[in-house]
């Protein structure tokens, strides 16, 4: 692995991470704001952003366009909901911070040119049992 690649790597988790507790930490508020009576809804779409995460790591490019495009409808969404609704309610706040989270990890996924090397060296490395890694560059 480059440097570059590990730099991704390492730029990688800390998207992935920030979106796993930020899916967490929604579960915990719905639950305590509304009530455990949509929790099932809410395992289920956290066991996608799971699975969505995962793939994302393994290099597949599915993935990671499909991540980008979740994260923007996400952005745009709560900036759009949020944005008006300023000063009503502290959750508020905790929505735009969601949404600002999710459009940096989306900004970050399109134009990161070392999240981009790991993802290709996750993919090249996935290629087959047993076959070693390749450096693009070379």
């Amino acid at each position: 692995m480059t440097t570059e690649q590990a730099r991704g790597k390492a730029f990688l988790l800390t998207v992935v991470v920030a979106i796993v507790i930020l899916a967490l930490l929604t579960v915990t508020f719905h639950v305590i704001a509304i009530g455990p009576t949509k929790l099932p809804q809410q395992l289920v779409r956290l066991l996608f952003t799971l699975a969505m995460c995962h793939y994302l790591y393994r290099g597949r490019a599915w993935a990671k366009w499909f991540t980008i495009v979740v994260l923007l409808i996400g952005s745009v969404s709560g900036v759009v909901t949020g944005v008006p609704a300023l000063g009503k309610s502290p959750l508020v706040l905790y929505l735009l911070f969601i949404s600002s989270v999710y459009g940096l990890s989306a900004i970050a996924l399109l134009f990161s040119s070392s999240i981009s090397a790991f993802l290709q060296y996750q993919r090249l490395r996935g290629q087959g049992a047993g076959s070693q890694p390749v450096n693009p560059a070379t």
